[in-house]
């Protein structure tokens, strides 16, 4: 069953990834915190906070693609390096 609320949904995401550990609180902390606030008034900037802190626990999942910087790589190659 999908979840109707942001903290359901952070329910169902922690739930779903089993590799999060006390190392992730921080960002399990904010992210659990973003969801009550927005479950209350959905702000544009509570969203972006939630949007980025929850894209940045992805990015640590293993397995997950390493971060492709292509701006700097455009840069690097234009530079010859």
């Amino acid at each position: 069953m999908a979840a109707t609320t942001f903290k359901g949904a952070v329910r169902e995401f922690m739930k779903a990834n089993p590799w999060l550990g006390p190392a992730h609180a921080p960002a399990t902390i904010t992210l659990r915190k973003l969801a009550a606030e927005l479950d209350r008034e959905v702000t544009a900037a509570l969203v972006a906070q939630y949007g980025v802190t929850y894209r940045n626990l992805l990015k640590q999942a293993p397995g997950a693609a390493p971060d492709v910087d292509e701006v700097g790589d455009l840069i690097d190659e234009a530079r010859g390096l």
